[in-house]
């Protein structure tokens, strides 16, 4: 017997639990039950028997195993009762050792040697053998040698549809049918020969259900020790195979599946985990056991994440979602976590159960993926797309704070020659130096992006003035016009560039793209490897909406960039 307080931590216990898990009173107090257990009976324990338990006041025949001494399960069966201990709620647990395997049996052997007992006192009293076999619920028979039914209780009689005047004196042969009597036969010969039996078998009822039976075939000897015959004790344990195959699947299931499991009381502190959470997490069951779930990614935890958990814990009675962890050797991998929190009888949060399994890999390739959508797979700059994302954000930004916004728009000058001389390869090995080159004339703030082709837009974020977005422009004019070392080559082109400043030259992305564009045009019309500003009253003067025209320009000297001049184009 065990006393637990209502949250399974162990309050006493009499000395027959204490032989069975092989400890001592002090070892066993304010410890919790499931230390009892192998990891597949705790789980069977806090999802079935406690909620029973909690919800009902009690649980009967619940069958589970217990760790023995040496570390050897020990298949008991169960039952529970709410009570008061010390005066305070308690449950009482009295463990049946199913190498007794149930109370049936228990309640046989016991009926059986009172029995023996009284008949020996009453001369054999055949009336109060039946009176006390009759009232058991197990199925209680006699055999002599030749194998004929001499007694049978009411449960023996019900088991096979038979009447006493029927069973009494019929062949075993005849009763079982020969098929069973073949398969039973081994033990019926060993049992008239002395030797106990005990023995599990599944057996087809007369109705046609299937059940399952502990059996036991007891020799009866005489005064001189010959056997004159046997009794048959059988228990229905159809309930407690279906329990054991219940344990079997959980257990299974719980070992085998690839997802990684972890269950923690409600203060997140773990309380078992499978097979497949070591194999990811590299932390065996033992090193992950007591400590909290939180452990796995102590210095990659969001805020955010946390907060949301515990909302849709509260909520919805579970969370899913994406997280980082850390494994054993450091690295931290990508898991999709899905927790369910698994109530108690009152109502309350009793454990959490944690399914999850590794996608680092489907996220970097997202991650790859979402990338080359809004990346130019060439020189990994963004591509049109994300700048004009950005643009317009830097737009509203610049809108409702004290700001400003500058685009410029790039075309390489020469380009097409170093191609048509060169090869693509030597192409392509310019367009990333150009790039490389750009990155390193603006901020971190500014966004270099490649529209296509040759053709490259720099967002300036927040520039000074236009004193400064000459000099930003000279200094690219001047780095891409030196030589580029494309192959073993090196080559020189130019570049010409196009300024649009909001709000003057446009207010939404695609205006200040456009007339950026147009500002390019003129600088390559004017000779190349230069820049112009586009002049926002003169643009919309003089430019048609699909023919751009010069116009009024502001007109930047590239080859002197900090003693540049302005005047009227």
């Amino acid at each position: 017997m065990l006393v637990t307080d209502a949250t399974g931590i162990m309050l006493d216990g009499n000395a027959a639990m204490l032989a069975l898990a092989g400890r001592s009173h002090g070892d066993l107090l304010r410890q919790p039950i499931d230390s009892l257990l192998p990891p597949a009976g705790r789980i069977f324990l806090q999802t079935h028997i406690w909620p029973t338990v909690l919800r009902e006041g009690s649980v009967n025949e619940a069958y589970l195993q217990v760790r023995g001494t040496g570390g050897i399960n020990i298949p008991v069966m169960v039952n529970c009762r709410r009570g008061r201990f010390d005066g305070a709620e308690a449950f009482y647990w009295v463990l049946f050792v199913a190498r007794e395997r149930s109370r049936f049996e228990a309640a046989v052997l016991s009926a059986r040697d009172r029995a023996e007992a009284y008949a020996r006192s009453l001369a054999e009293s055949e009336r109060f053998t039946k009176t006390v076999t009759d009232a058991m619920p197990g199925l209680v028979s006699y055999w002599d040698q030749e194998l004929c039914c001499r007694f049978a209780n009411l449960t023996y009689l019900d088991w096979f549809g038979r009447q006493p005047a029927e069973m009494i004196g019929i062949h075993m042969r005849d009763l079982l049918g020969e098929p069973l009597f073949t398969q039973t036969r081994a033990n019926v010969e060993a049992a008239l020969s002395g030797a106990p039996q005990q023995f599990e078998r599944a057996l087809l009822k007369p109705d046609g259900s299937l059940r399952h039976i502990l059996a036991n075939y007891v020799p009866h000897t005489d005064d001189s020790g010959a056997t004159v015959g046997l009794f048959v004790l059988a228990g229905d344990v159809t309930v407690l195979k279906k329990a054991e195959r219940d344990i079997q699947l959980t257990a299974s299931v719980f070992n085998s599946t690839m997802d990684g499991i972890m269950i923690t009381d409600v203060g997140g502190k773990i309380m078992s985990v499978n097979p497949a959470f070591a194999a990811i997490t590299g932390y065996s069951a033992v090193e992950a056991t007591g400590r909290t779930a939180a452990f796995l990614s102590p210095d990659l935890q969001d805020p955010d994440i946390e907060k949301s958990m515990a909302q849709d814990r509260a909520a919805k009675r579970h969370w899913e979602g994406e997280i980082w962890s850390r494994r054993k050797d450091g690295s931290a991998f990508r898991q999709w976590q899905r927790i369910t929190t698994i109530d108690s009888a009152n109502g309350g949060s009793a454990h959490h159960v944690h399914v999850f399994n590794d996608v680092t890999e489907r996220w970097r390739d997202d991650e790859r993926k979402r990338h080359l959508a809004f990346h130019d797979p060439l020189t990994g700059l963004p591509n049109r797309a994300l700048m004009i994302e950005r643009l317009g954000q830097l737009i509203n930004l610049t809108r409702r704070e004290k700001r400003s916004v500058a685009v410029m728009f790039l075309d390489l000058d020469r380009f097409k020659a170093v191609n048509d001389s060169y090869g693509h390869a030597a192409g392509d090995a310019l367009l990333k130096e150009v790039a490389a080159r750009l990155h390193g004339l603006v901020r971190e703030t500014d966004t270099v992006a490649r529209l296509g082709g040759d053709e490259f837009v720099i967002l300036l974020d927040n520039p000074a003035n236009d004193d400064e977005l000459a000099r930003i422009a000279a200094r690219i004019v001047a780095s891409l016009g030196e030589p580029i070392v494309c192959g073993e080559k090196p080559v020189q082109i130019g570049t010409s560039i196009g300024i649009a400043r909001y709000p003057i030259e446009g207010e939404t992305p695609s205006d200040l793209i456009s007339n950026a564009d147009a500002a390019m045009y003129l600088a390559k019309t004017a000779g190349r490897n230069a820049f112009r500003f586009s002049s926002g009253d003169a643009q919309r003067l003089s430019f048609d909406a699909q023919h751009p025209a010069p116009g009024a320009l502001i007109e930047h000297d590239s080859r002197d960039p900090l003693e540049a001049r302005a005047r009227i184009a």
